[in-house]
């Protein structure tokens, strides 16, 4: 694939119907010539297409093929960079899409799957331009993520602002590390906001300071998310907890849920979740894997656990063969389509309905234990 006119990237909804010129700024335009193409974002020409020398400043990516132009659905939202690489920021028919604010993070967590990059401003400007191309009445879910979302605090405060002008009805999901919350006065100005449907999806992985703050690799982390946690409390929000589950905490499971118990009534949800074995959590893979089947038991006592206290409790990201029978009620499809899958020995599992299956980008790294459940238990 090659670019023609693109300075850094162009980004609109997919179409592959002439628009009106005066409509067209939005969208872009995939077609079989290089006719009357003026006046989009971007435009999109199939393989072996013949370019015209005079494109006036239309971005252009060209030489696409078949396969890929399948790939592109109408009023789905594409973003194209000017080496020709594309992605789908928004797919029209998913309700798993994310608003990605930056790469940038002020924890380095040991098992993240998205290594730590400087700050691009670029991610912020996609964020908005793309709710500003999204039809209110088809958003049901928007999930806004990092790296940390919350690091640019005025960026931050103006994507809520429009969630709550232009998407009332969605479920807004905000995940983060829960730091920038200690902040009394940075609270307070989100809860004015006012979004109603909005829960807030905290990374929690010990119940003791020392670690935590070894797994994220930021002294004070803990003290500083315990704070945050508090002051959303004190403005009533819905708060998700996050426990991924490694080689580090796995022992502490039980002691955790009943720390949660303890001190934090006030949960919509707890998540305990198995660990994706890409970015730094396959750089330090020695360290922290460890397979799911072996602290099945323990996860069972800490779910159960939480349970009986009238906590909302899930499992993620953990297939049932991996669990105990009696757990299987809390575990929840939860990874995100586009990186989700099932290994070959799953085909015959009378349960493959119902299990969250694999991370595609874990790619080897799955666990021993996988297989088939052959007939229904009783």
């Amino acid at each position: 694939m090659k670019t023609k006119n693109i300075k850094t990237y162009f980004l609109g909804k997919i179409t592959y119907e002439k628009k009106p010129y005066f409509q067209r700024k939005n969208y872009v335009y995939i077609t079989d010539e290089a006719k009357n193409i003026h006046g989009y974002a971007g435009v999109i020409l199939k393989q072996n297409n013949y370019i015209p020398k005079l494109l006036n400043k239309t971005p252009v990516l060209f030489d696409v093929t078949e396969n890929n132009i399948k790939e592109f659905q109408k009023d789905d939202i594409i973003l194209v960079d000017a080496n020709g690489k594309y992605r789908i920021v928004w797919d029209l028919g998913s309700e798993q899409n994310s608003l990605l604010f930056t790469e940038a993070c002020n924890c380095c967590c040991q098992m993240c799957p998205q290594p730590l990059q400087k700050h691009d401003p670029s991610y912020l400007a996609i964020a908005k331009k793309t709710l500003s191309l999204l039809d209110p009445n088809k958003t049901k879910t928007i999930c806004l993520t990092g790296g940390e979302p919350t690091l640019f605090e005025n960026d931050f405060l103006e994507i809520l602002q429009i969630c709550k002008k232009k998407f009332s009805q969605a479920n807004i999901t905000l995940l983060t590390n829960g730091k920038k919350f200690s902040n009394f006065d940075f609270t307070k100005k989100m809860t004015q906001i006012g979004l109603k449907k909005f829960l807030i999806c905290i990374s929690l992985h010990a119940d003791t300071d020392s670690l935590h703050d070894n797994i994220v690799g930021v002294r004070g982390s803990f003290s500083q998310t315990i704070r945050g946690l508090y002051n959303l409390a004190k403005f009533k929000h819905q708060i998700e907890i996050r426990f991924v589950i490694s080689n580090l905490n796995y022992k502490r499971m039980e002691s955790f849920s009943y720390f949660l118990f303890r001190n934090f009534p006030f949960l919509s949800h707890i998540a305990f979740m198995g660990m994706e074995v890409t970015g730094y959590a396959l750089n330090n893979y020695e360290k922290l894997w460890i397979d799911p089947f072996l602290y099945r038991t323990e996860l069972k006592k800490a779910v159960h656990d939480l349970n009986r206290k009238a906590m909302n409790v899930s499992i993620y990201n953990i297939p049932h063969c991996l669990l105990e029978r009696d757990s299987w009620e809390f575990s929840r499809q939860s990874i995100s389509s586009w990186k989700n899958a099932f290994l070959e020995n799953c085909s015959n599992c009378s349960y493959k309905n119902d299990c969250c299956g694999i991370f595609t980008t874990s790619n080897k790294y799955q666990s021993s234990y996988i297989s088939p459940i052959s007939s229904p238990l009783n």
